[in-house]
């Protein structure tokens, strides 16, 4: 009996040692702690937290009340800082819009540039309020640039007339100006828009989806040479003066064919004759454009002055050349143009700073082209295929390029009829 009362004793007093043991391993808030991993250190416990969301700030899109004539609708009410933002254009009636802007709060107004029915704009940290104006159209005609001496410039002991003659887009729109679409004027493919400031502008595309305008200045001309010459005028003999002129820069730039290097049945043969002479002069400039011999020998194919044995080296051996005359009033500067002295041009290596065949491109042609020439082409060809010769960036005039190339500069050059200047 007392054996069985030590037993009892012993095990009483062993489970409540196991009890308090359990109580102790045990947190103060009633969560058991993380047992210790068996290769050492604490292992922490995993906590998830929830992900906090914030709303993009948004800003009120406004149409005006006092648009008339048409309506405009935005694509949403409200938009976020750098949302785009699509506003649709429905004119009434005849009517067709003019200008388009929207105003940021406290800003000035930006005006929409582009073509169709809709025009986007990126949504700035402010409300906007759109505005438009609607007009009737009217059409009216684009007065050309008459012949028109502007100064002179001296090259070696020689002095050349500086002219303006006919008209083509250059100079990219100034931020201040505001061109409306209801005053137009049609020349050659090109549309004319009126600014604010009086002058024509042209629309052209400057990137994928982007447009801007350009103005519409007189071309600037070098008169390289004042030349008289007897002429048959039909039946008769008539003796003729003639200035002629070339082009003070590159007023374009596009590829000279897409596989040809005969400049008679080229590309820009075609566009010189029809494009750009029906664009760059009205009917009544066009009549002082003398119908003029072009030179495509193959006496042009080779800088001025050379002899038998300097050709075949500038050719690498002999050269066959099938060129020609050709009637034309406009046309590209051949390989001896561009070499002759007497027309103030050097010999064909130099690419000296200041060198006149250097021509830098308008706005129109490259934008932002910066400092120096562009390459420019010539009518005549050279010993490869499918290339042309061309004055390169830095005068230099012994080159050839990819007639494919659209990258290379026009250059035109025209004689005037004097006689038709009035």
């Amino acid at each position: 009996m007392r054996i069985i009362s030590k037993f009892t004793a012993i095990f009483f007093c062993l489970a409540l040692f196991l009890l308090w043991n359990s109580c102790s391993n045990s947190s103060g808030d009633g969560s058991s702690e993380s047992a210790t991993p068996s290769g050492g250190g604490t292992q922490t416990p995993t906590t998830t937290e929830t992900p906090t969301t914030t709303t993009p700030t948004t800003y009120k899109i406004t149409i005006s009340d006092g648009i008339e004539n048409g309506t405009i609708t935005a694509d949403k009410q409200t938009a976020a800082e750098g949302e785009t933002v699509t506003l649709t254009i429905s004119p009434s009636g005849y009517y067709v819009l003019n200008t388009l802007n929207y105003t940021p709060q406290d800003e000035s107004a930006e005006y929409l540039c582009g073509i169709g029915d809709t025009r986007t704009f990126v949504m700035p940290a402010k409300n906007v309020t759109i505005c438009a104006d609607f007009e009737i159209p009217r059409r009216i005609a684009f007065t050309g640039t008459a012949y028109s001496v502007t100064g002179s410039v001296t090259i070696g002991e020689t002095q050349y007339d500086l002219v303006v003659f006919g008209d083509w887009p250059q100079s990219r729109i100034k931020k201040n100006i505001i061109v409306g679409e209801t005053t137009t004027a049609k020349m050659g493919s090109f549309t004319y828009y009126k600014g604010n400031d009086g002058s024509w502008y042209v629309k052209k595309e400057i990137s994928e989806g982007n447009l801007d305008y350009f103005k519409v200045e007189p071309i600037k001309w070098r008169v390289v040479a004042k030349e008289s010459n007897w002429v048959y005028v039909g039946n008769a003999q008539s003796y003729v003066y003639r200035n002629f002129l070339v082009a003070e820069n590159a007023l374009v730039c596009k590829r000279f064919d897409d596989d040809k290097k005969n400049y008679a049945d080229s590309e820009i043969r075609s566009w010189l004759n029809n494009e750009f002479l029906n664009t760059a002069f009205t009917s009544s400039l066009q009549i002082c454009i003398a119908e003029d011999t072009v030179d495509n020998t193959e006496w042009t194919a080779y800088p001025y002055g050379m002899t038998t044995a300097q050709k075949k080296r500038f050719f690498g051996g002999d050269f066959s050349y099938s060129g020609g005359h050709l009637t034309d009033k406009i046309f590209l500067l051949s390989e001896q143009n561009v070499t002759y002295d007497k027309y103030g041009f050097s010999v064909y290596t130099d690419k000296s700073e200041g060198n006149t065949r250097i021509r830098k491109p308008v706005d129109f042609a490259i934008l932002d082209y910066g400092d120096g020439g562009v390459n420019w082409w010539l009518l005549t060809a050279c010993t490869y295929n499918s290339c042309e010769r061309y004055v390169r960036g830095d005068g230099y005039a012994n080159c050839y390029g990819t007639v494919t190339d659209s990258s290379f500069g026009v250059v035109p050059a025209l004689r005037v009829d004097c006689s038709k200047l009035n």
